[in-house]
């Protein structure tokens, strides 16, 4: 057997033994089944970019997670704020029907008043000319 047969069995072995032993982390077995430090340098460069990828990814889960509750609550306000605007519109209808309403009924009580000043004014004259008339008589007589 040559010597890379060997350090390839022994690996091997390992391998097999890792299994059966305790689980241990990723980086503890591939740092094990690494034979060179060549290898296990190559193998740095790409882990710390992946670990920095998945404390990114972490974060910007989190984020997202917190955006998605901030937009909930904020499309919450928007619903009562549509149905605050939904009731105010009620309202300033119901004002507007209040003062049409209002102002007919002045316009009908402002034509009933006339109304009577006029025939108050008939009556007066009417009156006036009584009085005359009665002096007219008095006098006359």
């Amino acid at each position: 057997m040559k010597l890379s047969e060997v350090a390839s069995a022994e690996k091997i072995h390992q391998y097999l033994m890792a299994q059966t032993e305790e689980p241990r982390s990723l980086s503890e077995m591939v740092n094990s089944l690494l034979c060179i430090e060549h290898c296990r340098k190559k193998v740095a460069l790409p882990r710390s970019q992946n670990s920095a990828l998945i404390t990114d990814y972490n974060s910007a889960t989190g984020k997202c997670i917190s955006l998605r509750e901030n937009n909930k609550i904020l499309y919450e306000n928007i619903d009562a704020l549509k149905k605050d605007i939904t009731q105010l519109h009620r309202d300033v209808n119901q004002q507007q029907y209040w003062v049409h309403d209002y102002k007919n009924r002045l316009t009908v009580k402002t034509l009933e008043c006339d109304s009577v000043k006029a025939e108050l004014e008939l009556l007066t004259r009417k009156y006036k000319q009584n009085e005359l008339n009665k002096k007219m008589k008095v006098v006359q007589m």
